[in-house]
């Protein structure tokens, strides 16, 4: 039988849990075979329910929960920060190109406290740098490159820009 202990304190604090944007992670306390004791979370927003010791919660951004356990006439409040990672891509260069001709492509993210990897495709038309954020690139016809970056925390983003082929420019 497994046994939660009720402090007599007034709050203690869960580790923090870091989560990417729309991406559900568990929070809480272990799971309970204990029947006496109930959960409140507050706030109730973005969690797969209020009432059970470790819900998922998919916050829009960073939350702090609390946790109120009740068993018997006592309560103990936990706290836990929720912290979620958002960034956006943005890809640049020309989107006409000159047949035979080669291009960087620049992709920027808002986010510049995060280290991203990166992945362009398709990698055929990939000269040199197709795990940084500014390839080279010579396609041989109308195509649309599309980055996959990853942060150190598993979160992925993504983008695209399309390059067209052209005999003449404008």
């Amino acid at each position: 039988k497994q046994i939660v202990f009720i402090k007599n304190e007034t709050a203690d604090t869960i580790p923090t849990v870091t989560g990417c944007f729309m991406q559900p992670v568990q929070i809480g306390l272990p799971a309970s075979a204990d029947t006496f004791s109930s959960y409140n979370w507050i706030p109730t927003n973005a969690l797969s329910s209020s009432s059970v010791c470790n819900p998922y919660a998919t916050p829009l951004s960073t939350t702090i929960y609390r946790l109120l356990v009740t068993s018997g006439i006592c309560i103990d409040t936990f706290y836990q920060t929720v912290n979620v990672f958002f960034d956006t891509l943005q890809l640049t260069g020309s989107n006409i190109l000159c047949a035979g001709d080669t291009l960087q492509l620049h992709a920027t993210h808002t986010a510049t406290n995060q280290t991203l990897t990166y992945s362009w495709q398709p990698s055929g038309f990939i000269i040199s740098g197709g795990n940084t954020s500014i390839p080279f690139v010579k396609p041989t016809q109308n195509t649309t490159f599309v980055l996959t970056a990853t942060n150190s925390f598993g979160c992925v983003y993504h983008d695209s820009i399309q390059v067209n082929i052209t005999s003449t420019l404008p």
